[in-house]
């Protein structure tokens, strides 16, 4: 066992901020990647490639800019992982429904949902920030 972990707790500022960073990459990437996807349903695979690479590209550094903020600013280092996987799926789903009407309605609109995935995640970070 790590000297920095005792009896499940993660004693280390450095551990904790490790934590926080790969985990805001991972799921800011996959947000990214979700919204690329559902966005480029209709168009050719190579755009479809071309756009999901850089829409996870930035979902990560998006994202671990906000994990950031939401870990050390809103949630003040006391979050439960329930709350976490709430935050995640309401971001997800919403940014995922927002990118596929954005782009069916607007035809390459799909981008814009980056905005909207921003303030959900804001928005469900602060209203589930004492569950």
């Amino acid at each position: 066992m790590a000297p920095a972990i005792r009896g499940g707790q993660v004693n280390s500022t450095v551990m904790k901020f490790l934590n926080v960073s790969i985990a805001s990459l991972i799921v800011g990437a996959g947000l990214g990647f979700v919204a690329a996807w559902c966005m480029t349903a209709r168009l050719d695979r190579q755009y479809q490639m071309t756009i999901t690479e850089g829409a996870s590209a930035l979902g990560a550094a998006v994202g671990m800019l906000l994990g950031w903020v939401a870990y050390y600013g809103i949630f003040k280092q006391k979050v439960r992982y329930e709350t976490f996987c709430a935050v995640v799926a309401l971001t997800t789903v919403t940014t995922a429904v927002t990118a596929y009407v954005l782009h069916i309605l607007t035809d390459t609109g799909g981008w814009l949902s980056v905005f909207v995935a921003i303030a959900v995640f804001l928005a469900a970070s602060f209203t589930l920030r004492h569950s």
